[in-house]
């Protein structure tokens, strides 16, 4: 998943993109609901090739409702990263929005819950 943000020219734009452009922002977090997924293995080899003990279960998503994605410091993924580049004025708008969804308060955390667990419920309904 890719995508380009805009930030506001306003204090909280100008703090996300410092703040990623210094790495305290150095990942995303995507929210989403999944459709259908599959699990396999994972081999890492030694220098003989032979399997080692890093071997895992990797998980593929295949199909998902996307619910969110936000720039966070503690991202859910490992593999996410954020880049910090320098846009125009009228790019700002966005970024801070992924800044502001990555720094809620818990009363904003359970409205966005609430608002998620309606929204799966509706998909329940539909299947």
């Amino acid at each position: 998943l890719g995508f380009d943000l805009q930030l506001p020219d306003t204090q909280l734009g100008r703090d996300v993109f410092e703040l990623t452009k210094r790495g305290d922002i150095r990942g995303m977090s995507f929210g989403f609901v999944c459709r259908e997924d599959s699990f396999g293995k994972e081999f890492d080899e030694d220098e003989f090739g032979d399997p080692t003990e890093d071997n895992c279960i990797v998980r593929t998503v295949r199909s998902a409702d996307l619910i969110e994605v936000s720039a966070v410091s503690e991202p859910a993924y490992e593999s996410s990263s954020v880049l910090a580049r320098h846009f125009v004025a009228d790019n700002i708008e966005a970024r801070a929005k992924a800044f502001a969804l990555a720094n809620l308060n818990p009363r904003e955390i359970d409205a966005r819950n609430r608002i998620r667990a309606q929204y799966l419920a509706g998909l329940t309904h539909k299947l």
